[in-house]
C-alpha cells in the first residue's frame, strides 16, 4: 500500500471537513475524487502532501514516497522558457527533450516562453515538469481546467498509458468515465470509495438510494400496522376496564388477566414502535430534489430570433474566424465548440453587442432580450446581499432567484450574505443565477460549467432544459454538450 489514511479528522475553526475518515492507495490505483465545493477535496491533497496536519488520525506513506502534485492554480512563471520551467539546469538535455516530446513539445517549444502558450499548453507544461521528477504517485487537482477537447483527449490518453498510480479531483464526468477505475466521494465528513468509473459510481449510488427508500417504506408500513394493533389492544383493555366499573383504580391491579395481558402487549408494541422510530433516521434516504422552475421570460413569437451573416473577426493581421453564419431558431439550444483560441468568446461578445469591431451583420428580432454570462468576473454590487443581487430587489423574482441559487448550491443563510464576502467561484455562480433569473429570453453563456461542482452542473442542466427561450453556449464539457445542445457548431471550420 502506497498511502493509507486512518481515522483522519480535520477542521477549519468549528467546521469539520473530515471526521474519522479512512482511505488507501495501492500501486495500481486510478482514483477520481468528487464532492460538492467546500467538502475538502483540495484539503485532502494538502493533508497527503503534509502541508497541513490532521487533528487526529494518521497518514502512512510507503518508504520514501515521491508525490507529484499538479495544483489547481498553476505557477505564474510565464517569463521563463519551457526549458527553464522544466528545470534545464538540473535535467540532462536528452531526458529533457524526451520528456518534452512525450508531452507534445518540439525543440522550438522548449526555447519559447510559456507566456505564449494557451491554457491547455500551460497545463501540459506543468504536468511535464511533474513527470520529470519520476513520482511514485500523482495528485492532480482539476487538471482539465482550461483544456479544450484536443488537450483533454491528450490527457486522457496519457493517463490511460501511464503506470503511475494517481488521484484526480475533477468535475468533468466524461473525463472521470475515461480515467477513473475507482471513485472517492467526500460526503458527510468521510470518504466513500466505490469501484468503477463515474457512470458506474452514479448507477450504484442510485441503486443504494433505491434500496434505502424501499427499506424506509417497509419500515413505515410495519410502524403503521403496529400502531393500529397497539390502538386496538389498548382500546379493548380500556373498554373492558370501564365495563368492570373500576375506572379510578390502577389498570394492572384491577382488570382481569386477559385485559392485563392485552394492555401489556399494547405497551410492548408501543416500545417496538419507539425503537423503530429511533432507527428511522438511519434508513431514511436523502433524495435529490428536482425543482420545478417557472421562468418569467416572455419568449419571442418569431420562428428565427437571430440572424448572423458572414461574420469575420480579426486581431491585426490574425484571422480569428471568417464567414460564420447562423440562423438561431426560437427555443433552440446551440453549442459552440472549438479548440482554445478559435474565437468562441469573441463570437459571443459580437452576438451580445459588446464588440463592434467585426465584419458581417448580426440582427436580433425586436422582442429578443439576450442575457450574457462571461468568463470574466464582472461587477457585483457589494452593498447588496446575494438574493438582492440576483432578484434585483424585485419581490416577484425572489422565489425563482432562491430556486436557481439553490440549484447552484447557494442556500439558506448564504443568500443573505453580502456579495463582497463571496469566493470567486461563488461570485461566478451569482452572476450566472442573475442572468438566468433576469428578463432575458435568450441566454448567451460562455463556459457556464466552470467553477461548478458536478451536482450544480446537473442542476444547471435541469434548469436550462426548462428554459423556454433560445440558448447559445460554449463549453469543453462533452457530457454537458450532449445533454443540452440540440445542435453544435465548430468554429474551427471557419478559420
Amino acid at each position: 500500500m502506497l498511502l493509507q489514511g486512518q481515522k483522519i479528522s480535520f477542521r477549519y475553526d468549528d467546521d469539520w471537513l473530515f471526521k474519522d475518515a479512512d482511505f488507501s492507495v495501492s500501486n495500481h490505483s486510478k482514483i477520481g475524487i468528487v464532492g460538492k465545493n467546500g467538502t475538502g477535496k483540495s484539503t485532502l491533497f494538502r493533508l497527503i502532501l503534509g502541508e497541513i496536519k490532521p487533528e487526529s488520525g494518521c497518514i502512512a506513506k510507503s518508504g520514501r514516497l515521491l508525490i507529484g502534485y499538479l495544483p489547481q492554480d498553476l505557477a505564474q512563471e510565464y517569463d521563463l522558457t519551457l526549458a527553464e520551467f522544466l528545470g534545464s539546469r538540473e535535467t540532462e538535455p536528452h531526458l529533457l527533450k524526451k520528456a518534452a516530446a512525450l508531452f507534445g513539445f518540439s525543440q522550438s517549444d522548449l526555447d519559447s516562453p510559456i507566456s505564449r502558450k494557451s491554457g491547455g499548453e500551460k497545463t501540459r507544461c506543468a504536468l511535464c515538469r511533474v513527470y520529470l521528477k519520476n513520482p511514485d504517485v500523482l495528485l492532480l487537482d482539476e487538471p482539465t481546467n482550461h483544456l479544450d477537447r484536443q488537450h483533454m483527449e491528450w490527457l486522457e490518453g496519457f493517463l490511460s498509458h501511464t503506470g503511475t498510480p494517481y488521484l484526480i479531483i475533477s468535475h468533468d464526468r466524461r473525463f472521470l468515465d475515461h480515467c477513473a477505475q475507482e471513485i472517492w466521494e467526500i460526503d458527510s465528513r468521510v470518504i466513500k470509495a466505490r469501484s468503477g468509473n463515474y457512470s458506474v459510481f452514479m448507477e450504484e449510488k442510485r441503486r443504494e438510494i433505491s434500496r434505502q427508500f424501499d427499506l424506509y417504506e417497509s419500515q413505515q408500513k410495519k410502524i403503521r400496522c403496529l400502531k393500529s394493533d397497539f390502538l386496538k389492544k389498548k382500546q379493548w383493555a380500556e373498554t373492558f376496564q370501564k365495563q368492570t366499573q373500576c375506572g379510578g383504580s390502577d389498570t394492572y391491579k384491577v382488570i382481569t388477566n386477559d385485559a392485563r395481558r392485552a394492555m401489556k402487549r399494547a405497551i410492548n408494541i408501543k416500545s417496538r414502535i419507539e425503537r423503530m422510530l429511533d432507527r428511522e433516521e438511519a434508513v431514511k434516504p436523502v433524495l435529490p430534489k428536482k425543482r420545478a422552475i417557472c421562468f418569467n421570460s416572455r419568449v419571442p413569437e418569431n420562428s428565427i430570433v437571430l440572424k448572423a451573416e458572414n461574420l469575420c473577426k480579426y486581431y491585426g493581421s490574425h484571422t480569428v474566424f471568417r464567414g460564420f453564419g447562423l440562423d438561431l431558431a426560437n427555443s433552440e439550444r446551440l453549442g459552440i465548440v472549438g479548440k482554445n483560441g478559435s474565437g468562441k468568446s469573441s463570437l459571443l461578445n459580437i452576438l451580445a453587442g459588446r464588440d463592434a469591431d467585426f465584419n458581417g451583420s448580426v440582427v436580433w428580432v425586436p422582442t429578443a432580450a439576450p442575457g450574457y454570462y462571461t468568463q470574466e468576473l464582472e461587477f457585483l454590487d457589494h452593498r447588496r446581499t446575494v438574493l438582492e443581487e440576483v432578484s434585483g430587489r424585485d419581490p416577484d423574482r425572489e422565489e425563482l432567484s432562491r430556486t436557481i441559487l439553490g440549484c447552484l448550491n447557494i442556500r439558506r443563510d448564504k443568500v443573505f450574505q453580502r456579495t463582497r464576502s463571496l469566493s470567486r467561484g461563488e461570485a461566478m455562480k451569482v452572476m450566472l443565477a442573475r442572468i438566468i433569473c433576469s428578463d432575458a429570453n435568450v441566454l448567451l453563456l460562455d463556459e457556464p460549467t466552470s467553477h461548478l461542482e458536478i451536482a450544480a452542473i446537473e442542476e444547471l442542466e435541469h434548469a436550462l432544459l426548462q428554459f423556454p427561450g433560445a440558448v447559445i453556449f460554449t463549453t469543453h464539457d462533452r457530457y454537458f454538450l450532449e445533454r443540452i445542445a440540440d445542435r453544435s457548431m465548430n468554429l474551427e471550420e471557419y478559420q
